[in-house]
């Protein structure tokens, strides 16, 4: 697995780009109108392409390996869940300390509770990783 975290950076990297090409309509730029009409219109811009990647997140997930039945704990969160939150991690350019402050505020409502750590082990994931590329043929063979 040398080297998973690596590739997967990149391929959210590739999948960030084909996000901004084919997805980003307004392409909302910080401008003297002041940093909250920014902040709203980022937020309404990301809702909406989360919204609109979802049916593909879900196909991607589903035709990715199964996971691997080994003994232990279960994961807290499902495949789908996994991309959303890297993919929702990329477009925002959080860090993963951040993405995981971000999900313990909305833990309350979720009620699974993550830390930095479990971010960070997303990357190294081979389920994620094969699912990333999966994705990353989905929305390359859409046209803007």
């Amino acid at each position: 697995m040398d080297g998973l975290k690596e590739r997967t950076e990149g391929i959210l990297s590739e999948i960030e780009r084909q996000i901004k090409d084919n997805f980003l309509v307004r392409k909302v730029k910080k401008t003297s109108r002041g940093w909250r009409t920014y902040h709203q219109e980022r937020a309404y811009e990301i809702k909406t392409v989360m919204k609109r990647l979802g049916p593909m997140i879900n196909t991607a997930a589903s035709a990715s390996l199964p996971p691997n039945s080994r003994k232990g704990r279960k994961p807290h969160l499902d495949l789908n869940q996994k991309l959303t939150i890297l993919l929702t991690q990329q477009l925002l350019g959080n860090s993963n300390r951040g993405m995981a402050y971000m999900l313990t505020v909305f833990s309350s409502v979720s009620g699974i509770f993550l830390s930095y750590k479990t971010v960070e082990r997303m990357y190294s994931n081979l389920q994620v990783y094969e699912a990333l590329l999966k994705l990353r043929d989905i929305l390359g063979n859409i046209t803007p």
